[in-house]
């Protein structure tokens, strides 16, 4: 059987995807194009974080540094500090 003819990408991943034999190929295709295809974000927040804990303020607590990076990243996020004796 012949594969279908299609200039569009789209257009042939849904005729192969009524086709049995590439029945999931469809869905594996959708998968693998949302990987990222950079770390660029993920490179931004280590260096929001470098910009937080620096050498001076190396013992901050955990959600501290949550907290500020959090607020550092989305400036509307509303952080209400935990009550300490």
């Amino acid at each position: 059987k012949q594969l279908p003819q299609e200039d569009h990408s789209d257009r042939l991943w849904g005729l192969l995807g009524t086709d049995g034999r590439f029945s999931e190929q469809p869905r594996l295709m959708k998968a693998v194009l949302c990987l990222p295809h950079s770390n660029a974000s993920s490179e931004g927040v280590f260096s929001v974080v470098r910009a937080i804990v620096t050498e001076n303020r190396t013992t901050l607590d955990t959600s501290t540094v949550c907290a500020l990076l959090s607020r550092k990243i989305n400036p509307a996020y509303k952080h209400t500090p935990s009550k300490r004796c």
